[in-house]
């Protein structure tokens, strides 16, 4: 998708943050499961060891399927929260940067952080983004356009009010006569 089309790119970040909760969960089920006969004693606590994990993991995959971040050919948007959303949006005219950084467990999974440098000391992160350098290539061509579309705005609406006052003044020279 090129920076030019009208509709939005919706992202998320990889889901591996959803393995260990997912892992941890299997095994305790496995181990419940297993040795249901010898946890006579303790199945009530086995049983809500096991749920209390399955509520966690399902926290934990709703937690990242509502984290999302948008970016079309004005905004970069992240949204976020599952029972209170939060949204942030930066013009895409007001971005003047836009950093990657990879660590070595990123790499390996082909994701990454971007940081985009908003002006004024703010910034917005996008975190573990699949394909970082792509997203950064998208986001700094948006950005661009979008700084001469604004500059090319201005500039029309400079030469409008010019010519406004110019033929103004006009009229006002013409009646005075």
């Amino acid at each position: 998708m090129t920076a030019t089309e009208n509709r939005p790119i919706r992202l998320r970040s990889r889901a591996d943050r959803l393995l260990a909760p997912v892992i941890l969960t299997w095994a305790a089920v496995w181990g419940v499961t297993q040795y249901w006969d010898q946890l006579e004693p303790w199945r009530t606590w086995a049983i809500t060891a096991v749920s209390v994990l399955v509520a966690l993991t399902l926290l934990s995959w709703l937690g990242w399927q509502s984290h999302v971040y948008e970016i079309d050919s004005e905004h970069i948007s992240e949204s976020s929260g599952v029972l209170r959303r939060r949204r942030r949006e930066v013009a895409a005219a007001a971005i003047t940067a836009v950093e990657t950084s990879q660590s070595l467990w990123q790499r390996t999974l082909g994701a990454g952080d971007l940081h985009l440098e908003i002006g004024d000391g703010e910034s917005l992160r996008l975190r573990h983004v699949p394909d970082p350098r792509a997203v950064q290539r998208l986001i700094t061509e948006i950005a661009a356009e979008s700084r001469v579309r604004m500059r090319h705005t201005q500039l029309a609406t400079f030469e409008t009010v010019a010519l406004a006052s110019v033929g103004a003044q006009t009229n006002e020279s013409s009646l005075s006569d």
